[in-house]
């Protein structure tokens, strides 16, 4: 049962602070499954084309990199990032600020890690400019992907609890 002290210590969705906590751990976690689904599925899926001797696995994850630049995951990946910012900004006035700045830092780690590290690796291997276009990709991307999804899930809960 909820008792009227607890109800007036619940952020109220008009909290700018609250507001922006939750839509980047929302965004983070989005973001950190959609990244989690490549170690999980994806990869391994191309990994089997490429053993089948196929140079299809290059060529698909082009298309899978191509898609992903549209609108939907643009607005996501950046919208999060900025929301996460926002929070750090604002975390001294929510219930716990450690939380939110450690939830923020890593959730702008993911975004800074992709910039740095998964979209060259795509600008490569869209170009061909790679020795070994699949083994050497797979290897330095899945590396970075891995990472960049842990940030992003750890942070979204840590933004999620800050409250």
């Amino acid at each position: 049962m909820t008792h009227a002290a607890d109800f007036a210590e619940m952020p109220t969705a008009l909290e700018p602070a609250a507001l922006l906590s939750a839509l980047a751990g929302t965004g983070a976690l989005v973001t950190g499954g959609i990244y989690a689904a490549f170690p999980v599925m994806v990869l391994p899926a191309l990994d089997r084309l490429e053993r089948l001797g196929s140079d299809r696995a290059a060529e698909l994850m082009r298309s899978i990199n191509n898609t992903a630049e549209r609108p939907p995951f643009l607005l996501l990946f950046f919208g999060s990032a900025l929301a996460a910012a926002g929070t750090a900004v604002l975390a001294g006035q929510l219930q716990r600020p450690t939380l939110a700045w450690i939830g923020a830092g890593l959730s702008l780690a993911a975004f800074a890690l992709t910039a740095a590290v998964n979209v060259p690796l795509n600008r490569k291997l869209a170009a061909g400019t790679m020795d070994s276009p699949w083994s050497t990709y797979r290897r330095q991307w899945g590396a970075a992907n891995a990472a960049r999804a842990l940030a992003s899930v750890v942070g979204g809960v840590l933004l999620l609890t800050a409250r």
